[in-house]
């Protein structure tokens, strides 16, 4: 079994390491920076690109804060009625929960901050 799932890893690799070196030789595309010149945006396409982003971001930020109120509600609960054993194991678990939701909603919070900015 261990000799087949060696063969069958060897074969995955061989087989992603050609296809992406096919993919990126077929990808020859001329481009000269010199003579680039982007299609001018109205502002009616940024008005509606800000709009999907503003949407998009606000879901991000509800659902993040939702999930670290239920987790910390799960373990809350688990703390109040767990053994002393338990708690000590609870309170080890809070500290990358708190690192987390402190992550979780200062990037969040950033990225609306410059949402507004820019918008």
């Amino acid at each position: 079994m261990k000799k087949t799932g060696k063969i069958i890893i060897l074969f995955a690799i061989i087989f992603f390491a050609i296809s992406i070196f096919n993919l990126s030789y077929s990808a020859d595309v001329k481009f000269s920076a010199d003579t680039y010149k982007p299609s001018d945006l109205t502002k009616d396409d940024t008005k509606v690109a800000f709009d999907k982003a503003g949407i998009v971001l606000g879901a991000v930020r509800n659902i993040s804060v939702v999930v670290s109120v239920i987790t910390l509600m799960v373990i809350g609960i688990k703390y109040m009625f767990g053994s002393v054993e338990e708690r000590a194991n609870y309170k080890q678990t809070m500290i990358p929960y708190v690192i987390g939701c402190v992550l979780a909603a200062g990037g969040t919070t950033i990225v609306t901050f410059i949402y507004n900015a820019v918008r």
